[in-house]
């Protein structure tokens, strides 16, 4: 039946339709509660009120002259449709949990879990190697660098990750970091076709990239420090350190990186290769003829550099201030000489012509 007003509460939301004549212990607790009603005048109530007027008449022991069958059908009528609301409403949930599970169980059948493969985690509020918070210093990790974790740490970060500058170099993931697994669950990585795919191409990129990339290459941070000794006769760290003390003199052009150019010519100092083969080392583009001009022309810009910027700062008297000049004499020339500047000249490969001898002791 449509919804009435509610005789007792005034909402609308009535819908059980009573008479005195089934229904005559309502009217006596109408009547209770003040309100004037005719025999003769029907009543509608709300499902609220109706349970409270049934409660009523168990407190107070009203009882119906003319009740019967009638009455208890009604409200077992009323009772049952109450029943079956809530059970419609159960099976409307449980339908929903269903249809939920159902939902992730086929998206987590869609993912494909790669094995021996750790989840980073998405998280932008921390580093994904060190774990330390969001600071200024921090950059989006870029794609280089996912790529070297999952080859060399077996760890897939998706895209956005945040990780710290001091564990990359040129773009890429340092091989010497360490990832700190300290309070961060670490569960299997599961992806969805589309990311393995994609996942899979730049895995191809970075194949073909290394094919094509140089057979001796300084910008390659997995370089030991015996290659370097081996190559350039300096450790890691002085070649390092050598090259930020040049950094901003050399720029890297089309057919080299600054860093390959200072290696260039250590390695033409050491080995005496012919400038062809450091070409051929290099992988540098081009017929030989092309690859002599970059290296000839690579291996005087550095020359040039060094004996400009970084040579008179360590060799000669301009790279000493009088005091430290003074520092630097032997106990022999303050005893004989004092607290002053001493230079002392070696004239043993110095023809001065006073003496055949020297010719003799030369040979």
């Amino acid at each position: 039946m449509p919804k009435k007003q509610c005789t007792r509460c005034k909402n609308w939301k009535a819908c059980r339709k009573l008479t005195a004549k089934t229904h005559d212990w309502c009217y006596s607790l109408f009547y209770l509660e003040g309100f004037s009603l005719n025999a003769d005048q029907s009543i509608c109530l709300c499902n609220r009120c109706w349970f409270y007027l049934c409660n009523e008449k168990t407190r107070t022991g009203v009882q119906s002259e003319n009740e019967n069958t009638n009455d208890s059908n009604a409200m077992d009528t009323s009772v049952h449709e109450d029943q079956d609301q809530d059970q419609d409403q159960d099976q409307d949930q449980d339908q929903n949990q269903n249809q939920n599970q159902d939902q992730d169980q086929d998206q987590d059948q869609d993912q494909l879990t790669i094995e021996n493969i750790l989840f980073s985690g998405s998280s932008h509020k921390k580093c994904v190697v060190c774990r330390d918070e969001v600071n200024t210093t921090m950059i989006t990790m870029p794609k280089p660098a996912r790529l070297d974790l999952l080859v060399l740490k077996r760890m897939y970060a998706p895209h956005g990750v945040r990780c710290c500058r001091k564990h990359l170099w040129n773009n890429r993931l340092l091989p010497d970091v360490k990832i700190n697994t300290d309070n961060r669950q670490t569960p299997m990585a599961k992806l969805e076709p589309t990311v393995l795919l994609n996942l899979f191409n730049d895995l191809l990129g970075l194949l073909q990239e290394a094919s094509t990339a140089p057979r001796l290459d300084f910008m390659d941070t997995s370089m030991s420090n015996e290659d370097y000794l081996t190559w350039t006769g300096w450790t890691k760290e002085q070649f390092e350190h050598m090259f930020m003390l040049i950094l901003s003199h050399i720029r890297s052009s089309c057919n080299r990186e600054a860093r390959n150019a200072l290696a260039m010519f250590w390695i033409k100092l050491k080995t005496n290769l012919s400038f062809r083969q450091i070409g051929s080392l290099f992988n540098i583009s081009g017929d030989y003829e092309n690859r002599r001009k970059v290296v000839s022309r690579s291996f005087d810009s550095i020359r040039q550099v060094l004996v400009d910027k970084l040579l008179p700062k360590h060799l000669g008297i301009g790279h000493l201030s009088r005091s430290e000049a003074i520092d630097h004499n032997t106990s022999f020339s303050n005893e004989f000489f004092g607290k002053k500047v001493t230079i002392i000249w070696d004239g043993t490969y110095f023809y001065t012509g006073k003496s055949s001898s020297h010719e003799f002791q030369r040979s």
